[in-house]
């Protein structure tokens, strides 16, 4: 963003394009140095920094070697005499705001870039422009004289040139984690080093940030010491802390952080170069990452300015060019940063870490030189204080000031975009000295890179990540043959993958750790895609894939063909046999369409969660096919058959294959675990993959979608509900995948691949809408399986079951899995299975409801389940339970659970009116009029607005319930105070939490994202009371959030629209069926010629 600004205010045309809509990220440094902040004063902006939230440090404490250092910042040189602590993204908004006031600078939120654009003919292999996909969707292209990557240490556009940084050695890796601060501990910051040990104490207002520094590659061991341990440490080496360090309970609240270092060899190649994190990714030691940013930025600027304002890097001037790449070529060789890099390979502390007793504070301080090191002798010892007969005194000179105007400023972490402009400027000889005149000196670069650039600990947010190799959770594909699902990333990696059931052990899981499997199929060094769909209409995964040398077009499927269980029934299905049936194949072709390619494909499966090895071996005469099997117990885990027209070589644990394809040629890999047979020629594979896109669309083709331009929305949230049933039993999953966080790097990570009674049923409120009842008989005839229906046993009724009805799902943690992004700890199973929660009664005679009166019976086997949970409402709604959301605290009488009982009495005495039991019906009918008595007297405060639970004032978003089922009329006032309450109160950044986290017991630590699924509920909630333009418009705004391919995780972080939770999710696409038809419905009523039309109905 720096560089933006700057070229921009020297005549520059600048794009800056910025993935989210605004700055925040799980990860953004935090630390100011005050090189930095005289830059800001130079630029104009020093007044609007201290707007906006920040804290100063003029004091670092140290312990090394039980010898006190205060590192006193008031003696730096110039006026600003400490470092800064802000949020980074108000840093960046800060900068944003300066740089859109520019006439010529435009910043672009919401557009990604996915590559870059190379030229042909006289510009051939010359960086170009970029290609992008805009805020809609859509992949266009932006041509650029020169195109900077400042997109960090997973830079989209240095993977696109073709540039690999070298790692480098980290000698540590961090833990972090909290405990309480009081008001009368030490403000600021302080660090403790001796043998075996670093900590850093970072104060965050009211409570610490702990930094515990070990040696690199330690974490399991240091673990397997048991939390005491680390107890022992603090208290040794922080005593103050000792009653407190036992808030820290187990090494759930510890996250680790991965320490890595890497640097290109080369910034720039024609027509593009790289800056900060893009070109390399330093350690957290000193703060450095934003100020080395804003360094890189600087010298960038002062040597790119001139050629690019004088229109001397246009096509056809390539001296004017290749002298510019000399002036890149001098920038990457000597602004690098003396002292600070070599803090950041931590040669002062790694013989402390190392447990080497000779190295105390003279050899730290010995091992770097300059400036740095200076500063560190003047601040350790009062007799060497400036003036003094020891000091010695070298203050750092200041940076030379830039050529363009002073008194404005910034920009960061984003790919940018330059465009110059031909215009009245001084000749070649004369700009060309100009830009050698601003080279930055030795002491410039010095004073850049901050004079105390090793000493000033870098703080962190709470969830810290150097780099990310996990893609985006709303990035994966998903895929569903109704038997099994599966998630393919971006870069054409299946990363997620059980079989033979949803719930059973992953064979593919590198979603939860990079090591535990993943099927990867596309070009050789590209992970990008230039483009990604899935077919209409189905759920087969189309990618577009551009190389330097031509394109290939891959498609994946889990297929479904015919019913094939014709001479014996199958030993699965208990539902009744349909046309259409999984194959319990994973299906890849591959197409190049133009030019040629190299094509790579990798397996490398991992049985039962990583935890077992894998043994391949050919199973044919050629290299067409070869067999996985787990390396102990074989038999009792699924045998992968690997079936393909590649040529399979067999390297360890990995199955790979490597050929270039030219124009025309296809390729297909098949895996598959079941006695069907793969497709054995491509012609069998395309005609496999055509059968499972027509038993898609004949399904889809039941449905009755409004002729609406967001029925792409509507149609992608049924398939996906479809695509999580499991026919065999007619269950739903609650989502695909187990863990995924609803709090970056947290611990609330749980297991969601089971048939939740609750979500099952609600998704079927949504099938309804669209006229999808059909999976509503397979489900209703699960709910008899689990119940004893079909049986003499007679069970009570669970929250969840496994999808083959198991009642046990005890949860386990895997502690060898590193977690999502490092989110621990990875659960299997989900311990809330046997918990109370008295919303299920209401929830499945709610759903039975709308399915009787589609069908004006009651079936007679479900009737004896039915009338069952009516009496398990009457028998337990005085008492309390863990709610809808399923708390790990206390029970609580919860409100939105006595309405959900309130729900099952009343669709109760419904039911039992069309059965013809007058009796029931008036029985439950009271019972229901005493449980709304009670819920009013008790469930609302004084505002006329419905609380969490009895007792409290605080919100909650099932609350919303209360007019969705009709418990009281839209009209009621408590309705509408208790709506707007929610949509004005209980909302970040406009979208819906499900309650506040400190005012609830849910047994849990730290925050959580929006819940998509209440911003659904709340768009419905509006329409119900009249507030439809509001509607309409936080509607639009969900819809928005989207991922690439219209599928939801569930939750939103509302400031940078992440995606967090398990992917996808029946919950949110659920509620967003039932919230756009709300809307549309709403529109239709609003105008009079306007009228419900099915997608496909009839002419």
């Amino acid at each position: 963003m720096t560089l933006g600004l700057l070229l921009a205010r020297a005549g520059v045309d600048v794009t800056v394009m910025e993935k989210h809509a605004d700055f925040l990220r799980d990860f953004r440094g935090d630390t100011v140095h005050a090189s930095t902040l005289r830059l800001l004063d130079e630029l104009g902006l020093g007044s609007r920094f201290a707007q906006i939230p920040h804290r100063l440090i003029d004091t670092i404490r140290m312990r090394l070697q039980g010898q006190e250092v205060d590192l006193d910042l008031t003696r730096l040189p110039g006026a600003h005499q400490h470092i800064a602590l802000v949020p980074q993204w108000d840093f960046l908004e800060l900068l944003a705001g300066a740089a859109e006031a520019e006439p010529n600078f435009r910043l672009l939120r919401c557009t990604e870039v996915t590559g870059v654009v190379r030229g042909s003919g006289n510009e051939r292999g010359r960086v170009i422009g970029v290609t992008y996909r805009d805020p809609a969707g859509e992949t266009k292209q932006m041509r650029a004289e020169l195109t900077v990557a400042c997109d960090g240490r997973t830079s989209t556009v240095r993977s696109a040139l073709g540039l690999v940084p070298r790692g480098f050695g980290a000698p540590m890796d961090v833990w972090w984690f909290r405990v309480d601060r009081r008001p009368d501990d030490p403000p600021g910051l302080a660090g403790m080093f001796q043998a075996g040990h670093g900590i850093i104490l970072i104060d965050r207002g009211d409570y610490y940030q702990i930094a515990y520094v070990i040696p690199k590659g330690t974490d399991t061991e240091m673990r397997a010491q048991g939390i005491e341990a680390l107890h022992r440490v603090l208290v040794g080496m922080v005593p103050w802390l000792a009653d407190r360090v036992g808030a820290v309970n187990s090494f759930d609240d510890v996250k680790l952080l991965d320490v890595q270092l890497n640097r290109l060899r080369r910034w720039y190649c024609d027509g593009a170069l790289c800056i900060g994190d893009a070109a390399r990714a330093m350690s957290p030691v000193g703060g450095v990452g934003i100020n080395l940013a804003v360094a890189d930025a600087v010298a960038a600027a002062r040597l790119l300015a001139p050629p690019l304002r004088a229109g001397r890097c246009l096509p056809g001037n390539w001296p004017d060019c290749r002298r510019a790449a000399g002036r890149q070529r001098r920038f990457c060789r000597q602004h690098s940063g003396r002292c600070t890099p070599a803090s950041s390979r931590w040669g002062w502390l790694a013989p402390t870490l190392n447990r080497d007793a000779r190295c105390g504070w003279s050899a730290a301080h010995q091992r770097c030189g300059g400036c740095s090191a200076t500063w560190w002798r003047s601040a350790r010892s009062p007799s060497a204080r400036p003036g003094s007969p020891g000091a010695r005194e070298k203050p750092c000179p200041t940076p030379q000031r830039s050529k363009w105007t002073p008194g404005r400023s910034t920009v960061d972490d984003v790919e940018m975009v330059l465009h110059a402009e031909p215009a009245d400027q001084p000749t070649d000889q004369a700009a060309e000295a100009e830009a050698l005149e601003v080279l930055p000196t030795a002491a410039s670069r010095r004073s850049l890179s901050t004079p105390v650039a090793f000493s000033s600990p870098m703080t962190f947010p709470s969830n810290p990540s150097l780099r990310n190799p996990f893609p985006p959770i709303a990035d994966y594909a998903f895929l569903s043959d109704w038997e099994t699902t599966c998630l393919i990333s971006p870069a054409g990696s299946v990363e997620w993958l059980c079989v033979p059931r949803p719930d059973s052990p992953s064979v593919f899981g590198a979603i939860l750790d990079r090591s535990a499997g993943h099927f990867r199929l596309g070009p050789y060094g590209v992970s990008v895609p230039s483009a990604r769909r899935y077919l209409p209409g189905s759920l087969i995964m189309e990618t577009t894939w551009q190389t330097h040398t031509g394109w290939l077009i891959v498609r994946d499927a889990l297929v479904m063909g015919k019913w094939h269980d014709i001479e014996r029934r199958s030993r699965t299905h208990r539902r009744t046999p349909m046309d259409w049936d999984a194959e319990h194949i994973l299906l890849r072709t591959v197409r190049c369409v133009s030019g040629t390619v190299e094509l790579m494909m990798s397996c490398e499966p991992a049985f039962d969660y990583h935890r077992l090895g894998v043994t391949w071996e050919y199973s044919a005469n050629a290299y067409g096919e070869a067999i996985a099997r787990a390396s102990k117990q074989p038999d009792a885990h699924p045998t992968l058959r690997l079936t393909t027209n590649l040529r399979i070589g067999l390297e360890g644990r990995e199955a790979r294959a490597r050929t270039r394809m030219k124009e025309g040629d296809d390729v297909f890999v098949a895996l598959s675990w079941t006695k069907h047979p793969a497709p054995q020629t491509y012609e069998e594979a395309a005609d496999r993959m055509w059968q499972t896109t027509e038993c898609w669309r004949q399904w889809i083709n039941i449905g009755n979608f409004p002729d609406h331009p967001w029925r792409a929305y509507l149609q992608r949230s049924a398939l996906t509900l479809k695509g999580l049933t499991y026919s065999p039993t007619g269950a739903l999953l609650a989502a695909s995948t187990t863990s995924l966080p609803e709090t970056p790097q947290g611990e609330r990570n749980w297991d969601y691949r089971y048939a939740w009674i609750r979500d099952s049923t609600f998704a079927l409120w949504g099938l309804y809408t669209l006229g999808l009842d059909r999976e509503a008989d397979d489900f209703f005839a699960f709910i008899a399986d689990v119940s004893g229906a079909n049986s003499d046993e007679r069970h009570p009724l669970q929250v969840m079951y496994g999808v083959g009805g198991e009642r046990s799902l005890v949860e386990e943690e895997l502690h060898h899995l590193s977690g999502y992004d490092h989110a621990r700890p990875v659960r299997i199973g989900n311990g809330a299975y046997n918990q109370d929660q008295h919303d299920i009664w209401g929830s499945i005679l709610d759903s039975f409801y709308l399915h009787a009166k589609s069908r004006e019976q009651v079936p007679e086997t479900l009737w004896p389940v039915l009338k069952r949970q009516v009496e398990e409402a009457i028998k337990h709604w005085r008492e309390p339970d863990r709610g809808i959301w399923e708390v790990r605290g206390e029970p609580q009488h919860f409100t939105s659970s006595k309405v959900m009982c309130w729900v099952a009495l009343d669709r109760g005495a419904k039911l039992a009116e069309r059965q013809g039991e007058k009796s029931y019906a008036q029985q439950w009918r009271a019972t229901a009029d005493e449980i709304k008595a009670d819920i009013l007297q008790h469930g609302v405060d004084s505002r006329g607005v419905f609380t969490q639970r009895y007792g409290s004032e605080a919100l909650d978003a099932s609350l919303l319930l209360v007019v969705l089922t009709r418990f009281l009329p839209p009209d009621d006032p408590r309705v509408r105070n208790t709506v707007l309450a929610i949509a004005d109160e209980l909302t970040q950044d406009g979208l819906v939490l499900r309650y506040r986290v400190e005012e609830t017991d849910d047994g849990l630590s730290g925050e959580e994202g929006t819940f998509t699924i209440c911003s659904f509920w709340l768009v419905s909630a509006l329409v119900e009371i009249g507030e439809v333009s509001r509607a309409k418009r936080l509607c639009e705004r969900l819809l928005s959030y989207a991922s690439p391919l219209h599928l939801y995780a569930e939750e939103i972080e509302p400031r940078t629209g992440r995606h967090l939770g398990n992917f996808p999710q029946a919950f949110t696409h659920l509620a967003l069926i039932n919230a756009v038809v709300h809307v549309i419905r709403a529109e239709e009523e609003a105008d009079s010629s306007g009228m419900f039309q099915p997608a496909n109905a009839p002419m």
